[in-house]
């Protein structure tokens, strides 16, 4: 807060650059837990090994030597170091975050871009870490706009240690925009997290029974109206699961004539077809020809995986009536648009926004 307060005062003023440059630098140093460390240790112990801010990807100026035979270059000071920085405006989910004391730190490995965000930038939001045990519930995005420092981080890979390029967002220049609806969100969330512990031996129930045959959502609806659970508590909640994506459930449940929970998938019944849907990153929609006998397709599609429909061993893909599978990608119309075009459905009778 000093930080935004005193570059308000730079505005009013007509600072200098190189003045605001200064207390810019710092605000970015003690905003960074791993800097602000590395500089108090630097203050204790100035023998303390320093971290290159933002593992150095950029252009650095050097003070040193050249070697007697000139083959090598010895750096004795760095001069100045300026890293490579891009502005953007980026999308993220709330639920992707991660919640500590003072601040939420954002990661998007997709697009191996990282935040973090302390509590002046989301006035009125007041997060602890108690958050992260319901933060999968959530389905607000925030909207943010800062630049971001090419930085590194290093992965394990087949054995070995490899440097992927990351974006981490200036604390000092980012600036967040929370949806109107946020406050609702939020309260949703933290009542179904509630909601799941108050009524568990029902809950329990169901998941057992989901674990061994295809149950309907209607039952367990049924299940919940004779306790008086609140609406807020859904039949979908009983088998979800932290990463999966509302939207690819929401846009089939809304086509389909009936729905039905089965481990941990959901199966729609269409006019023309079943869809069997995990809205899990990194899986695929699998359509199959409605079945005429709902009974002797579950027994057998409980028997197999998806990998043995999709390379039809033992002949299991024409016994399902597989039609194909649509695989997600960063566009969720074409998703959609292959999902209707299999099943033979007009795209303008669901809504296909996003």
């Amino acid at each position: 807060m000093a930080w935004r307060v005193r570059n308000v005062e730079f505005g009013l003023r007509g600072v200098l650059d190189a003045e605001r440059t200064r207390v810019e630098r710092a605000f970015n140093i003690l905003a960074s837990p791993e800097l602000r460390f590395c500089y108090d240790s630097l203050r204790r112990d100035d023998q303390a090994p320093p971290v290159f801010p933002f593992g150095g990807f950029g252009a650095i100026r050097v003070e040193g030597r050249f070697s007697d035979d000139r083959s090598a270059f010895f750096a004795d000071r760095i001069l100045k170091h300026r890293p490579e920085m891009v502005q953007r405006k980026v999308s993220l989910l709330l639920r992707s975050c991660e919640f500590e004391a003072d601040r939420m730190i954002c990661l998007d490995p997709r697009r191996r871009i990282e935040v973090w965000i302390d509590r002046s930038l989301l006035p009125g939001i007041a997060w602890d870490a108690t958050w992260n045990q319901w933060r999968h519930w959530l389905r607000s995005r925030i909207e943010v706009d800062a630049t971001f420092v090419s930085s590194g981080k290093y992965v394990l890979g087949n054995g070995e240690w490899v440097l992927r390029k990351w974006l981490v967002a200036l604390p000092s220049r980012t600036r967040v925009v929370a949806p109107d609806g946020i406050g609702a969100d939020i309260e949703r969330a933290r009542a179904i997290h509630s909601l799941l512990g108050e009524h568990a031996v029902v809950v329990e129930r169901a998941r057992a029974l989901v674990e061994k045959a295809p149950v309907e959502h209607s039952t367990i609806q049924s299940w919940f109206d004779e306790l008086h659970v609140s609406p807020q508590l859904k039949p979908q909640h009983v088998s979800w699961r932290a990463d999966y994506e509302p939207y690819y459930f929401e846009q089939l449940r809304r086509l389909c004539q009936k729905w039905l929970l089965f481990r941990d998938e959901y199966l729609f019944l269409l006019p023309r077809a079943l869809v069997s849907e995990v809205p899990q990153a990194g899986r695929a929609t699998y359509l199959f020809t409605r079945p005429d006998d709902m009974t002797r397709f579950m027994t057998l599609h409980g028997t197999v995986r998806r990998e043995d429909i999709r390379r039809n061993r033992d002949d299991v893909a024409s016994r399902l009536g597989f039609i194909g599978r649509v695989v997600r990608g960063h566009h969720r119309k074409r998703w959609l648009a292959g999902v209707l075009r299999y099943c033979g459905e007009v795209a303008h009778c669901v809504e296909a926004s996003g």
